[in-house]
């Protein structure tokens, strides 16, 4: 059916051959974009699960920015407590109006939200074809992906909560809880008689 409608406009005058063809071809190379896109997003995220399970087996230093928060600042980590935990209380912030903040409360790194994020997607996706190129040849390290990233949009996401008008980077957000169920497992007082608290507040009537 489509080719006899395409057959008519032909004959009518309203189209050519040669129109039909470079749609054709254009709507190609769009599927092809596309396809190439998520095979770098893949292959961005094997790069950063690979990245994350080497920081995983390097020594953690014996005084981590957590640590150091807790020490310093005790009062502010109890509100992030009661406020990120647990883990689904904290999302990516959509908008401005959800993030309270600019910097994240730990490493003082600059926030965006994802409608920030949004804005710079045809950047983005200029610098994943050229990614995928290098990556191709064998010259594209993780940490020349994030600096590239990284000069585009120009911060990270943020982490928020609506318990709070403090925010988290991605990073610091998931060092924040994994030092918060460390403690809990190793029985450090203060936070076991903090979680236990909310636990107490949270079960049902």
């Amino acid at each position: 059916m489509a080719g006899s409608f395409q057959d008519a406009f032909i004959k009518a005058g309203v189209v050519t051959q040669e129109d039909i063809d470079h749609k054709e071809k254009e709507r190609e190379a769009t599927i092809k974009k596309e396809k190439d896109m998520e095979i770098v997003r893949e292959q961005v995220r094997d790069m950063e699960r690979q990245d994350a399970r080497n920081r995983r087996t390097e020594p953690t230093e014996p005084a981590n920015p957590i640590d150091k928060l807790w020490r310093k600042n005790r009062s502010l980590m109890v509100h992030l407590i009661h406020a990120f935990i647990p883990i689904d209380k904290g999302h990516v912030a959509f908008d401005a109006s959800e993030l309270h903040t600019s910097n994240c409360c730990i490493c003082r790194c600059r926030l965006i939200s994802k409608s920030d994020l949004f804005k710079k997607i045809p950047e983005l996706s200029e610098t994943s074809l050229v990614h995928m190129k290098e990556m191709v040849e064998g010259t594209l390290t993780v940490e020349k992906m994030k600096s590239d990233w990284l000069k585009i949009t120009d911060g990270t996401l943020g982490i928020v909560s609506k318990s709070s008008k403090t925010a988290f980077c991605n990073v610091c957000y998931r060092e924040f809880l994994t030092w918060v169920q460390l403690a809990v497992l190793n029985g450090e007082p203060h936070i076991n008689r903090i979680v236990g608290k909310m636990r107490a507040e949270n079960e049902p009537k």
